[in-house]
């Protein structure tokens, strides 16, 4: 689970260094910014995101509530990861 989560997180922050890396080069033309600050905010989103569900997950367990299983909407879910990969 702890590999899972760690990949999760480090992903997308990986993702953030390296654009900001490349802001601070001045490799980015000013043209490519607003496509990278789009990328940045995707990012940021999945991030948030993942944590948001980590300490939902760990109130869950403090509070010792049982899960609920609802259908999930797997394709939007499919979707979504695809478009941040």
């Amino acid at each position: 689970m702890f590999l899972v989560l760690s990949h999760d997180l480090v992903s997308p922050l990986a993702a953030l260094q390296s654009m900001i890396g490349l802001f601070g080069k001045g490799i980015v033309d000013k043209a490519d910014v607003q496509s990278y600050t789009s990328d940045m905010k995707q990012h940021l989103d999945a991030l948030l995101a993942t944590i948001k569900s980590l300490l939902d997950w760990s109130l869950i367990q403090l509070k010792g509530d049982e899960p609920v299983i609802k259908p999930v909407a797997l394709r939007h879910v499919v979707d979504t990861q695809f478009n941040l990969h």
